[in-house]
């Protein structure tokens, strides 16, 4: 995960009102991969706490209280939510 920068933003066509961290690699073989998140998309909540930052992205993922993580993400266009469920890591 990175912080959106302007260059990313024009890059990756998104609107100024969607804020988060932008996705820069999942792993093919990750419940992550597995939910439906890919590089490119820009995780704007964790567990419906709104993401400002790389380094908040990471201590919402690693504080949450169970395996499976709510993220809210724009991709293409669009936002939706997808779930992770971590207890399926291998």
């Amino acid at each position: 995960m990175d912080d959106l920068s302007a260059s990313t933003r024009h890059e990756l066509k998104v609107p100024d009102q969607v804020k988060g961290v932008v996705v820069t690699n999942v792993d093919p073989n990750s419940p992550a991969f597995e939910a439906g998140l890919r590089e490119g998309d820009v995780i704007q909540e964790i567990n419906r706490k709104q993401v400002t930052g790389a380094d908040q992205a990471v201590e919402l993922s690693e504080k949450a209280k169970n395996d499976k993580v709510l993220l809210r993400v724009w991709s293409k266009g669009g936002s939706h939510y997808l779930v992770v469920d971590e207890s399926k890591a291998g």
